[in-house]
């Protein structure tokens, strides 16, 4: 059935609750108003026909566990995508707090490798000042021995 636009003359007050029932259940006033002559048409239905208002009641019983069965499927699947939505930026989070630590890590060592390589500049320049004494050690030995052979009174030490 295709909708068209009514105007009735109703109440303030009954105007006001039908505002607050579609509020109320999240829907238009027009689906409030189907929803409210349906209910009327199903009692009328069981007071029209009272051999069959068993079979009305019961079927009115299963279209409602239809839709409240489809509605908390609906709500069901909204909180699950919620919850896999709230995991995954927690897992963000958790990501983007391990690679925030890994670079302070990273800025660590590469300081200490920095400071090795200081230490290490040193170490080569001392070894190359030590070599270099050796050298002059054994020159000084070398002549001594020279000086030693061409002066034999010299006293030796």
């Amino acid at each position: 059935m295709g909708n068209t636009a009514r105007s009735f003359r109703i109440s303030n007050e009954s105007n006001d609750k039908l505002k607050s029932i579609s509020e109320e259940l999240g829907i238009s006033q027009a689906q409030a108003m189907e929803q409210i002559l349906s209910v009327y048409e199903l009692h009328a239905a069981c007071k029209s026909m009272p051999e069959r208002a068993a079979d009305i009641e019961d079927m009115a019983m299963h279209c409602k566990a239809i839709v409240d069965n489809y509605t908390t499927a609906l709500q069901i699947a909204a909180d699950s995508r919620e919850l896999a939505k709230s995991d995954y930026a927690d897992a963000l989070r958790r990501k983007d707090k391990m690679i925030s630590d890994m670079q302070g890590q990273i800025t660590c060592l590469q300081e200490e490798i920095r400071k090795s390589q200081a230490q290490l500049q040193d170490a080569q320049s001392q070894i190359m000042q030590i070599d270099a004494l050796k050298a002059q050690i054994e020159a000084l030995q070398t002549q001594l021995q020279v000086s030693r052979s061409q002066h034999p009174y010299l006293i030796r030490t």
